[in-house]
């Protein structure tokens, strides 16, 4: 796809993107039936949005690392994850989108530039963007729930390297 624009002084610019179409694997209800027994399980009354994003972070942090997904489906990596108890990176931030995503939060994701294919996510409580990765394999078995691009450059800045400016930011500092 090809996009264009022109302004009043005949200016224009231009942009091309490949667009890859996938063809689902898993069923929107089969994932929704998995992310609702997660969250029956992992839930309970009176929780705060917070106490709920811990409960995510936790449930997903408890999952093996284990494995190797194609990277491409969302879906399917979240389904393999839920349904087997572990998976690679991307499995886990997976199944972090989406029980974030089913608890309202804006949530994106974050892929390291360094080469490795670690991802993360970046969700968005209603207070600002704070980094989240489950992943238990993280350098000194650091935890990253609701930390600032600093506090994870602080940790480790190769592990969690990332364009800052590529993501909406994170510099608000309020503790969870």
């Amino acid at each position: 796809l090809t996009y264009t624009a022109k302004d009043g002084g005949g200016n224009s610019a231009s942009l091309t993107v490949k667009l890859t179409l996938i063809e689902k694997t898993v069923s929107d209800e089969k994932l929704k039936a998995e992310l609702d027994k997660v969250t029956k399980e992992i839930f309970t009354e009176g929780m705060s949005d917070t106490d709920k994003a811990k409960a995510v972070f936790d449930y997903v942090y408890a999952m093996k690392v284990a494995g190797s997904s194609d990277g491409k489906d969302m879906m399917l990596a979240a389904y393999n994850a839920l349904t087997t108890g572990e998976g690679d990176s991307y499995s886990l931030y997976c199944v972090s989108y989406y029980l974030l995503s089913e608890l309202g939060f804006k949530v994106t994701g974050v892929v390291n530039q360094t080469g490795t294919t670690h991802c993360w996510c970046l969700v968005d409580m209603g207070s600002g963007w704070y980094n989240f990765d489950a992943c238990n394999n993280a350098p000194k078995a650091y935890k990253c729930f609701m930390k600032t691009s600093a506090e994870l450059a602080k940790a480790d800045s190769r592990y969690w390297s990332y364009s800052t400016k590529l993501y909406p930011p994170t510099e608000l500092v309020q503790k969870f």
